[in-house]
């Protein structure tokens, strides 16, 4: 198996393994760990991490929310 069908193969199963933190009620947050490794697309990644439970505000919803001043999650650590 060539290095960039395991990357793709990776990708799959994180954003899977996202949507499943997503709708599990037992999780109420969803920390990722950055910088995301260049060869992954960090949007895609960011924004597949439901807002609610975007902790660190690094979706495009939440840092939208943040700019106008109309909620969002400011980010834990640049709070710390």
């Amino acid at each position: 198996m060539h290095l960039l069908q395991l990357i793709k193969l990776f990708l799959i199963f994180f954003l899977a393994l996202i949507d499943k933190l997503n709708t599990d009620p037992k999780i109420t947050s969803i920390l990722l760990e950055l910088p995301i490794p260049t060869y992954l697309p960090s949007n895609k990644i960011k924004n597949r991490i439901c807002p609610k439970k975007d902790v660190e505000g690094i979706t495009l919803e939440n840092q939208m929310k943040v700019q106008t001043k109309n909620g969002g999650f400011i980010p834990c650590t640049a709070l710390g």
